[in-house]
């Protein structure tokens, strides 16, 4: 299980750029874990800087008695996971409140659940750090470690952050399977990938698909987001994803040494 502490240390200056208050004191080892330090002093994009610390000010009704995490938010899960999945972005008063990805909100149940179910998660739901919860040989990540406005990042923020991707997939090294939670996941995955075997991939996402990109990389699953617009109006239901999911652990049973 992976732990985190909130400073309350006042920012300083690095160069040009404020770095974050909030410290990352996890459990992954090596350069993995360095990589999470450098994710939650993260400030390179300003749109996003400027509109995770206002909801973090403004709070929701709801969880005003709640010291908000208002900062980039590190990856999570098991280091020698077989299974990645990749997210949007952190919600905003879910993930950007709790400093944990995928918890504290609507997403955070449904994928959760699905994850218990299938025996990837210890517990049905991911409330708030320190809740007991571990994931079994899985590893979350997002194409984006702050919320962006409506959701919706422009390409040069999902530029920025996909270099962080591109570390982690280089230190993740026991991948087997990649579940895309929706298309900008996908999309950023696909070109990580690229990058990293410097090759072009034409793939188009499509709920339920799966795609063998190449010897050297994991199989691609793809599923909707589990967002609220998707699983309230019955897009995304829970046995569709639990139907993934189990598809996935099949693909690990049958490519197990």
């Amino acid at each position: 299980m992976i732990f985190y502490k909130i400073s309350n240390l006042d920012p300083h200056i690095r160069g040009d750029k404020i770095v974050s208050s909030r410290t990352y004191e996890g459990n992954l080892p090596g350069k993995l874990g360095l990589i999470q330090h450098r994710i939650v002093k993260c400030r390179v994009c300003t749109r996003l800087v400027e509109h995770r610390e206002k909801i973090s000010m403004t709070k929701r009704a709801f969880f005003e008695h709640c010291d908000y995490w208002g900062a980039p938010v590190p990856s999570n899960g098991d280091p020698k996971a077989r299974v990645l999945i990749i997210g949007l972005a952190p919600g905003a008063h879910g993930a950007n409140r709790t400093g944990r990805m995928f918890t504290g909100d609507p997403s955070a149940t449904f994928l959760t659940s699905a994850l218990y179910r299938t025996g990837f998660a210890t517990l049905p739901d991911s409330s708030h750090i320190g809740d007991g919860l571990s994931l079994k040989d899985v590893f979350i990540t997002s194409a984006l470690h702050c919320v962006p406005p409506q959701d919706k990042a422009v390409m040069l923020e999902q530029d920025n952050c996909r270099d962080f991707l591109i570390e982690e997939l280089r230190q993740l090294r026991g991948i087997k399977a990649v579940l895309a939670l929706g298309k900008v996941a996908f999309d950023n995955y696909v070109k990580a990938v690229s990058v990293i075997h410097n090759e072009s991939y034409n793939l188009k996402f499509g709920h339920n698909l799966s795609f063998d990109m190449s010897p050297k990389t994991p199989m691609l699953f793809c599923s909707y987001h589990p967002s609220p617009r998707n699983t309230y109006t019955k897009r995304l239901d829970a046995k569709d994803l639990d139907a993934i999911l189990f598809r996935i652990k099949d693909f690990l049973l049958k490519t197990s040494d």
